[in-house]
């Protein structure tokens, strides 16, 4: 037999899991917890703000022109090695086609 709280408990458990299949799934992290809408909503206004894009225009003309340097001293296969096609000037790039959408 249980006891009359263990019983509420149960009972109050299993409706929180019944009110949990009617929430949509990418808001489940894991089986207990649940991702806030705020933490979402930041992220997303982080990606579409003009602040960030700002930024990325600074760090994109900042690149590009130390690439032209390198490029003048050290010639054109250096200046692709080490900028254009290094993994930050990519991440740049793609940070610029998020934020454009």
């Amino acid at each position: 037999m249980l006891g009359r709280t263990r019983e509420k408990e149960l009972i109050l458990g299993l409706s929180n899991f019944m009110n949990l299949k009617k929430l949509p799934l990418f808001k489940l992290v894991n089986h207990n917890t649940l991702t806030s809408d705020l933490s979402m909503k930041k992220i997303f206004n982080i990606l579409f703000s003009t602040k960030l894009m700002a930024v990325l225009f600074l760090v994109f003309a900042a690149s590009m022109a130390v690439a032209t340097f390198i490029e003048n001293d050290y010639g054109t296969p250096t200046a692709r090695k080490l900028v254009y096609a290094a993994w930050w000037f990519e991440m740049i790039m793609l940070l610029f086609m998020i934020n454009f959408v």
